[in-house]
């Protein structure tokens, strides 16, 4: 018999051995994505599926085509995105069957058309490669700018002249949106005294689409780069509009930064927020939100000119 701390030694050591292998869950959630299956289990008219059944409701099945999802199905469910059961069937074999966990609804499209989908495909097709060099990243004293050291230019560049990238990174942010944007609408009340909102670097306008919906008095500005304006579907109460914010910005009386400051060094924030700051009439504010780490367990919304989210 073991005694407790052999067992916390295994435990301590599949954890390691884990982490060997986690590689390779995200080429299969890549995979599963790309394939749909999570709309496919989500929208099936049965609750819960077998290997065989998803496989006869995607494109070109074959007869090796169950066998082969069912060596992914169990990864996906071990990582808690699909519920998994057993059943018997009338000839006594016994099949697993799977349905969407909590967590898996999220990669299912949802009925505001929000999805993490996209962006587990972007950061797979773009960004994925990039990581292999993460240790010259960190020792070369010359590399600012890992992306750029890897294809010459910044994303935002090369994306110019990857057109598929592009309308992946867009679509990426217009479907992670939502129901994050759900959530912080009923916390937070900034926008009601709001006349002009202008979203800077705003992707293809879907959060100025939610925040419109909720308040509709408000005339909103979705501002980005042309590449990305032109992919950006008419939304009502909404105007599209290209430019480049280390320029200018339009004008609001208030201005909506969300998730664009990590993305720049600190010089470059101050150049757009300079620019921001003009566009602005003197009681105006700049919202600027930002993903940050959690402290001492609270949760803060500011009403004032800004969120931490």
């Amino acid at each position: 018999m073991m005694s407790s701390k052999e067992n916390e030694e295994d435990d301590t050591y599949l954890s390691a051995l884990t982490l060997c292998f986690s590689r390779i869950f995200p080429a299969i959630l890549n995979a599963a994505v790309d394939l749909n299956l999570f709309d496919i289990i989500d929208k099936a008219e049965s609750s819960t599926l077998s290997a065989s059944e998803i496989a006869s409701l995607l494109p070109n099945p074959h007869p090796q085509l169950a066998n082969r999802l069912e060596r992914i199905l169990p990864v996906l469910a071990s990582y808690s995105l699909l519920n998994c059961s057993i059943r018997t069937t009338e000839d006594g074999v016994r099949e697993r069957l799977y349905a969407l966990s909590p967590i898996g609804q999220y990669f299912a499209s949802d009925d505001d058309g929000g999805s993490l989908g996209p962006l587990s495909s972007l950061f797979h097709r773009g960004y994925f490669h990039v990581l292999k060099d993460v240790k010259d990243a960190i020792m070369d004293p010359n590399n600012n700018d890992h992306f750029q050291n890897v294809h010459g230019m910044p994303p935002y560049q090369y994306m110019k002249t990857d057109e598929e990238l592009n309308k992946l990174f867009n679509k990426a942010l217009a479907q992670t949106g939502p129901p994050a944007m759900k959530m912080l609408l009923k916390l937070y009340k900034g926008f009601e005294q709001v006349s002009t909102l202008v979203d800077v670097g705003g992707g293809v306008g879907e959060t100025l689409k939610q925040i419109i919906f909720e308040y509709p008095s408000i005339k909103g500005i979705n501002f980005d780069l042309p590449q990305v304006v032109q992919d950006a579907p008419p939304y009502p109460g909404i105007e599209h509009v290209e430019g480049d914010m280390f320029e200018s910005v339009p004008k609001g009386d208030a201005i909506l930064l969300k998730l664009v400051c990590h993305n720049w060094l600190d010089e470059d924030c101050v150049k757009f927020l300079r620019n921001c700051h003009k566009a602005l009439p003197q009681h105006g504010k700049t919202e600027t939100w930002q993903q940050q780490p959690e402290l001492e367990g609270r949760r803060e919304v500011k009403e004032g000119g800004g969120i931490i989210w």
